[in-house]
């Protein structure tokens, strides 16, 4: 069920999602049944009157998700709340929160494509008490699906990319991406085994040999 209106350059889309499995459409989608509402809103679209003499603005697309259910196999019902918009030159992920029980994570993520038309990307989330399992399910025989898992972490990014970043070769792309970052893992069990660390990401802007750097701290078993 659903509505649709299309008036001047705008059109809004409102609908209801009943029993969605994923798994259906694509084996590696997380074993689930959801449903919820959808919203639409579509800018920059020809004006339904043959009498409208004015042009339509630059597109622009907005959205909104609301998913609730349960995973199979677990008890704990999941939801999943998602909100962004993209338009010429930018997409943004204001919000994507997957839930089961109490465990949580969060995304932000933000790309967008200057003056000079290089690329931005930044991101910031949070995990909390998340076991990837039951979004992720792999390959049964796989250790992701041993367990248990129980990840706590956040983290903060901002990269920028060249202009023809598309065109080159991947370790050609990761010597010319220029950004900053950090992740921060903490009271963590994968695959059963206690896990922190962290990772930081920087970038000297005055250049030199060696402008960018990585380093990173893991400890395992406790």
């Amino acid at each position: 069920d659903g509505r649709a209106v299309w008036t001047g350059h705008r059109l809004e889309l409102e609908t209801r999602l009943h029993d969605l499995r994923p798994q259906r459409l694509d084996s590696r989608a997380p074993a689930m049944t959801v449903g919820g509402p959808l919203r639409l809103r579509l800018d920059g679209l020809p004006s339904p009157d043959p009498g409208a003499r004015a042009a339509p603005p630059p597109w622009s697309l907005a959205g909104q998700l609301e998913l609730e259910g349960r995973a199979e196999g677990a008890p704990r019902p999941v939801t999943v709340r998602a909100e962004g918009s993209a338009k010429a030159g930018a997409l943004e992920l204001r919000q994507l929160q997957v839930r089961s029980g109490d465990a949580q994570a969060v995304l932000r993520i933000a790309l967008a494509r200057s003056a000079n038309r290089e690329w931005t990307l930044a991101s910031e989330g949070s995990l909390a008490d998340f076991d990837p399992v039951p979004w992720w399910p792999g390959d049964a025989a796989s250790p992701l699906q041993q367990g248990p898992h129980r990840l706590n972490a956040g983290w903060q990014l901002e990269v920028r990319a060249p202009a023809d970043a598309a065109r080159l070769a991947p370790l050609a792309l990761l010597q010319r991406l220029a950004g900053t970052g950090r992740l921060r893992l903490h009271d963590s069990v994968l695959a059963g085994v206690p896990v922190e660390g962290v990772a930081t990401l920087g970038y000297n802007a005055a250049g030199g040999a060696n402008p960018g750097s990585l380093r990173a701290d893991l400890q395992l078993g406790g």
